[in-house]
């Protein structure tokens, strides 16, 4: 099993637990962990400003702790950072040329 695929493994089974300590009732625990679930990810600038607008809304609700806020802040400026680079590097080099099958004429 990849090490990426064993994380993901590892996060679900971490969601489960949670599910079991705290199931999706009324409760403010309940509540809460609904909220955390239902976090936009992280692949795409418009998913990066839903979750920078959900985050701060939880910590104004008071459902993550100042600490999980500034840690889930920080993943999405990572994000952000890792999209910009990859932005800028795809605008330096640009689209690729397809490479014409024709033979070169010469003069």
């Amino acid at each position: 099993m990849g090490t990426k695929k064993a994380n993901s493994m590892k996060n679900v089974q971490r969601i489960l637990d949670a599910l079991d300590a705290h199931p999706l009732d009324k409760t403010d625990a309940g509540r809460a962990l609904a909220f955390k679930l239902e976090l936009p990810g992280l692949g795409s600038i418009d998913e990066i400003r839903l979750n920078i607008e959900a985050v701060a809304q939880g910590i104004a609700l008071g459902i993550f702790t100042g600490r999980e806020g500034s840690q889930l802040l920080y993943a999405a400026q990572v994000a952000l950072s890792a999209l910009a680079r990859e932005r800028s590097k795809l605008d330096r080099t640009g689209p690729k040329k397809k490479r014409s099958m024709q033979p070169v004429k010469k003069s």
